[in-house]
């Protein structure tokens, strides 16, 4: 699988910020477990798993689209990817704030990052598509990117609300996503 098909929503540095030093995995409570039979014998997985953070809050392909058949993982590249390598460095400056000089492109990447993390994750992109009225993942990654370019451009200028109304005229026919 293509290095941007496996996409955190929650990204392993972030993760990494709260273990302990040492901590190289996380327990992980699997809630409705696998029910497995094998030939006579049916039994139910374990629940609970020790799992290393590139394999916790991620799945695969949640930000990859079709485009004619082919698979398009822009947004994770250039979208995420970006906001993922900037933020960590933007984030220790105000880890370790010590005065009241404002490091303002920190602030911004900082304040970027923070504003699209919740629309990043599945249950996000779900409440965008039912805010946009979008039934189609495609269009709802294009919304979600349609909305940090306007928030970006427009800063607070930009209302909510405004913002989605013309995310619902832009919802036109698209690609499938896998």
């Amino acid at each position: 699988m293509s290095e941007y098909r496996h996409n955190h929503y929650v990204p392993i540095w972030y993760q990494e910020r709260f273990m302990l030093p040492g901590q190289h995995r996380y327990f992980r409570l699997d809630l409705k477990p696998d029910v497995v039979t094998s030939g006579k014998v049916k039994y139910t997985r374990h629940d609970v798993h020790e799992w290393s953070p590139d394999r916790i809050f991620a799945q695969d392909d949640l930000y990859t689209t079709l485009w004619g058949g082919v698979p398009n993982v822009e947004i994770e590249k250039f979208f995420f990817g970006q906001l993922d390598n900037e933020t960590p460095a933007a984030l220790d400056v105000f880890a370790n704030f010590s005065d009241l000089d404002v490091d303002e492109p920190a602030f911004k990447n900082l304040m970027r990052y923070m504003s699209v993390q919740k629309l990043r994750t599945p249950k996000g992109l779900g409440l965008l598509a039912a805010l946009t009225g979008s039934t189609d993942a495609n269009k709802t990654l294009m919304n979600l990117q349609y909305l940090q370019t306007c928030s970006a451009r427009f800063g607070r200028k930009a209302s909510g609300r405004l913002q989605t109304r013309q995310i619902h005229r832009r919802n036109s026919s698209s690609p499938t996503i896998l």
